[in-house]
């Protein structure tokens, strides 16, 4: 999940863009709409967290950001 932080903090900062929680609301709600269309999203408590999908690790990624950056 580290290298998805930093890809995503990479991202937004060669873009100008200041860390904060609305610009990471943003950034998650493109990588939401990224998946694919009809694939239903899996129960957090009964997936298997080893086999989490790229989306799904980006997207928690995005949320420790976010948490790292005042949004409790």
């Amino acid at each position: 999940m580290d290298r998805h932080a930093a890809a995503v903090r990479e991202s937004l900062t060669a873009q100008g863009w200041a860390i904060d929680t609305a610009v990471l609301a943003g950034y998650g709600k493109s990588v939401a709409a990224a998946t694919p269309m009809g694939r239903a999203r899996p129960d957090p408590a009964g997936m298997d967290w080893s086999r989490a999908s790229w989306f799904q690790v980006r997207l928690i990624a995005v949320c420790a950001l976010a948490v790292e950056h005042g949004a409790a």
